[in-house]
């Protein structure tokens, strides 16, 4: 599994299990692969515990049922936001295309957190904010994942047109593991940025609710 997946059924930080997952692989307790849609967690040759026990190290760090806002990522740092399906029906501003309650969640958080910010769009890739578009109907969910992992290279090229290097850079991604999880984040790793997800483990109802930047919330 993935350090996301792991996030998620443990219910934990992306953060926390990643630091955690370094730590066993380091001490030969699991291996970390790439197979293309991020590093893969799995039992190492050298393991002596069982399943269960790595997964209660996993698990080690404390939960908390009320979502706490994370700090503030460092200044100059960058914000990806998923698109969604609903969208107005003429051409617009890739900002102002998308008309769902979470993408303006999304975008509240992406412009308060972050000095510059863009839009990871299944059909155009990455987009900014003022480029006009023509409404579409395309997503990522339901893509096999080897459509995924072109889509995340395609992402990849995109951002390192836009800024010449990664390496330094800070990214926080507001989009679902679809977009993040098949090559885009372990991609800006090996560029030499860093990246957090804010809303890790919340699920849709508590994306839609994270009104702690709007300005009517």
């Amino acid at each position: 599994m993935t350090d996301s997946e792991l996030a998620r059924v443990l219910v934990a930080r992306h953060q926390t299990v990643n630091q955690a997952a370094r730590q066993l692989a380091a001490a030969g307790q699991i291996t970390r692969t790439d197979q293309g849609r991020g590093l893969v967690n799995a039992v190492g040759h050298r393991i002596e515990n069982t399943d269960a026990e790595n997964s209660m190290a996993l698990s080690k760090a404390p939960r908390s049922n009320a979502y706490r806002v994370p700090p503030l990522p460092p200044p100059g740092s960058i914000a990806l936001v998923g698109c969604v399906s609903k969208k107005v029906t003429h051409p617009a501003p890739a900002g102002e295309l998308y008309a769902s309650t979470l993408f303006k969640r999304e975008r509240e958080w992406a412009t308060a957190r972050c000095d510059k910010w863009f839009i990871l769009s299944a059909k155009h890739g990455l987009l900014r904010p003022e480029r006009v578009i023509e409404p579409y109907d395309e997503t990522l969910k339901g893509q096999s994942a080897a459509r995924k992992q072109v889509w995340s290279a395609r992402v990849l090229e995109q951002l390192v047109a836009e800024f010449k290097r990664l390496t330094g850079l800070h990214f926080e991604i507001y989009a679902g593991a679809d977009y993040y999880d098949y090559g885009l984040i372990h991609g800006l790793m090996r560029a030499g940025a860093t990246d957090n997800l804010p809303w890790e483990g919340l699920g849709l109802g508590q994306r839609v609710a994270r009104t702690e930047y709007s300005s009517d919330g």
